[in-house]
């Protein structure tokens, strides 16, 4: 059996009055960062479903694929290195970028870091090691020693470097 008239245009109302406080609230909540509910939306699909293509994820998000185009765009950015990545993000040019970590904590209070789960981030590896043609050998074994003892190790974590 069918509810009423009178019970459906209750549940509509209620339903509408719901729809419009919770996009206040998501609203209200993004304020802080400014990235549009148009982007969040793209990349919460992204994380849930892993990589689509711009036209299926255009159709998941129910809109049209030059309107994915555009917000695909803002996603973006085509810099040279992760200092160029920083710095437009410092300049107020992007919301967001991937960098490291020590350039992250470089730039003090202008950025906010955010840690990449362990599961989805690529931890840089740095190998060292003394020619064994250098033009001065001792030298070079020397600053490898140093880089792997305590106060070389030490230095290294006080930037944001990890253990070897």
């Amino acid at each position: 059996m069918s509810p009423s008239p009178a019970v459906t245009a209750d549940l509509a109302h209620d339903l509408r009055l719901a729809t419009m406080r919770l996009a206040r609230r998501l609203r209200q909540q993004r304020a802080d960062h400014g990235i549009p509910l148009g982007q969040i939306s793209v990349l919460a699909t992204l994380d849930r479903l892993g990589p689509l293509t711009p036209g299926a994820l255009a159709q998941h998000e129910q809109v049209r694929p030059p309107t994915m185009t555009k917000v695909l765009a803002n996603l973006k950015s085509d810099e040279a290195n992760v200092k160029a990545v920083l710095a437009k993000v410092q300049l107020g040019e992007g919301d967001a970028g991937i960098v490291y970590k020590t350039d992250a904590a470089a730039a003090g209070n202008e950025v906010k870091a955010i840690a990449i789960p362990d599961m989805y981030n690529i931890i840089a590896e740095y190998p060292i090691g003394a020619m064994a043609d250098s033009s001065n050998v001792a030298a070079a074994r020397a600053f490898v020693t140093f880089v792997l003892s305590d106060a070389g190790q030490a230095i290294l974590a006080k930037y944001g470097f990890g253990k070897p």
